[in-house]
Formats: structure tokens, sequence, C-alpha cells
């Protein structure tokens, strides 16, 4: 596992809460987490028991990018695709073929 820092979100590996680092000492990290009832708890972990919880901004983040690049990808080929019609069939009436109308 990478080195653990104060703020990350770990959660054990056999499951259970996630918490919150609060500090590392060694091989020991310092957890907090609620409970029921909103109680917080505070408790030293071997840190090769416990998994680093991915930040789900980022993920969300780099599906946007994904996203944005998609759609700038069909934009791009939406306007080849015009500008081959307007090329090949300028005032002819020609529909789009069954490969450009996918876009």
């Amino acid at each position: 596992m990478d080195e653990l820092s104060e703020g990350q979100t770990v959660e054990l590996k056999s499951g259970g809460p996630k918490m919150t680092v609060k500090s590392v000492d060694g091989p020991n990290v310092v957890c907090l987490w609620f409970s029921s009832g909103d109680k917080l708890n505070e408790k030293p972990f071997p840190s090769t028991c416990l998994s680093l919880v991915p930040d789900v901004s980022m993920l969300l983040d780099a599906v946007n990018v994904a996203k944005e690049i998609q759609a700038a990808k069909s934009a791009e080929a939406m306007k080849s695709v015009r500008q081959r019609m307007a090329a090949d069939g300028e005032g002819k009436g020609e529909t789009l073929s069954d490969e450009q109308d996918k876009f």
C-alpha cells in the first residue's frame, strides 16, 4: 500500500465504515469515524489492515472528461459529414447515407 497521510479516507480490508486518517505513526494509523448516534470514534490500526478508499470526485471528473472528448469527436465527425455532403451533393437534395445517419 502507498503511504497514508492525514485526511485520506480508508476502510478496513475486512470491511466496515469509511474512516478518516487522523495521523500516521510508523506502522500505525489513527483513524476517526462516526458510528450510530453520531458518536465519534478514534482508534489506531496497523496500516496493513487498511485500504485506501478511491476519491469518487476524481473518478467522476475522469468520466466527465471522457464524455467531453466523445462529444467533441462526435461533433467533429458530424461537421466532416456535412462538409462532404455539401461538396458532393450541393443542391441535389441528397439524403444522409446509413453510415452518415449514425452520427
